[in-house]
């Protein structure tokens, strides 16, 4: 099972009426006159919606997610954070993260006066988590409901609203729109300042769950810097995040983005991540392998030909134990991949005495 099917699971019988009603009051009133919201330019079309709309998405969500009893839902409601605990979280998720730049104490100040503003009950009853970490946003986005998500995206106080996270698993809004495939939403996201470094249980950005995927126009979406247009859609500012992100984050299992995406065979992922700066002979942080080993471990006679193609490529890159590119193919019986990599200058006459004479011995 998945991420998301382990996230979906229990999310999905979650009955949430009472913030459903907030949510629906507030933009029964005012839906009618707000501007639409632009088209980010992802395939979503136009994110215009209508107060009905809104009711219809609403009752579809409260449809999906009323399995549960009268009492859960009380309970849940009265496990909501708090106004203050909620502010206090945000704060913190914003302090000292990678690629932001730090407000003067005059900005400061006037930031908050804004935030305070904007602190609605209608805002905290979307935002406030229930006692699993869950709460509408997250909702709408693993139900497929993008002009909901929209709208409770444009309803956040300020942007580190956007990057509280489930308990269990970690997941921001942001690492949900990917794993879904909503690019869409991750754009939204993205425009509304979410933290693109942010990592979840698995150590994983939401750049690496989308390398994996092998979701092309969402790996587009998360490496693409924000324009001024894009930002006229937000109602506050946000702080300044360089993007593309730093691409050479691990998770987990020490991996870079472009190291997931070599190990899934998505060429095309790849070729995006090296346009951007990923570095293409860095190895992993457990075995020191590199992308080229990666492709002679899938004996993937396309990507290694890509790879090679590299003016920089290192052809006898070696891991931790020495294992080089050459080694692993010949190891595996991928003889063309051996061949190639001998035609680009690897060193293979080693080969065969090494690997015969352990056959032999064997």
């Amino acid at each position: 099972m998945n991420d998301l099917e382990t996230d979906c699971a229990p999310v999905i019988t979650r009955p949430i009426s009472q913030r459903m009603d907030h949510l629906n009051k507030l933009h029964q009133k005012s839906m009618d006159t707000s501007d639409s919201l632009s088209d980010p330019g992802y395939g979503s079309g136009s994110l215009s919606f209508s107060s009905g709309e809104v009711a219809s998405l609403r009752e579809e969500i409260t449809r999906l997610n009323n399995n549960k009893s009268l009492e859960a839902v009380k309970e849940q409601s009265e496990n909501i954070t708090d106004i203050d605990e909620l502010s206090s979280e945000t704060r913190e998720l914003s302090t000292g993260d990678e690629g932001y730049v730090e407000e003067s104490a005059q900005e400061t100040e006037t930031s908050e006066v804004v935030l305070q503003d904007r602190i609605t009950p209608e805002a905290l009853m979307v935002y406030g988590t229930d006692s699993e970490g869950d709460n509408l946003l997250f909702l709408a986005i693993i139900n497929g409901q993008v002009p909901l998500a929209s709208v409770i995206i444009q309803m956040a106080p300020a942007a580190d609203w956007l990057d509280i996270h489930n308990d269990e698993l970690r997941q921001t809004a942001l690492h949900l729109a990917a794993l879904t495939k909503q690019v869409s939403i991750v754009r939204r996201l993205i425009v509304g300042g979410a933290c693109l470094e942010m990592c979840d249980h698995n150590g994983d950005t939401p750049l690496h769950i989308a390398c994996r995927q092998g979701d092309h126009e969402t790996v587009r979406a998360l490496l693409e810097p924000v324009r001024y247009e894009e930002l006229q859609q937000n109602e506050y500012s946000i702080s300044y995040q360089t993007i593309p992100q730093n691409l050479e984050i691990r998770n987990s299992s020490g991996c870079t983005c472009l190291h997931v995406a070599a190990e899934n065979g998505h060429l095309n992922v790849m070729k995006v991540l090296l346009s951007k700066g990923a570095q293409i002979n860095n190895g992993d942080a457990k075995r020191g392998a590199t992308a080229l080993h990666r492709a002679a471990e899938r004996g993937d006679l396309s990507l290694t030909t890509f790879l090679l193609g590299l003016s920089d490529i290192n052809v006898d890159s070696k891991m931790y134990d020495g294992t080089t590119p050459a080694a692993i193919a010949y190891c595996r019986r991928y003889s063309g991949i051996v061949t190639i990599l001998k035609k680009f200058g690897a060193r293979t006459e080693y080969l065969s005495e090494m690997f015969d004479d352990s056959d032999s011995d064997a």
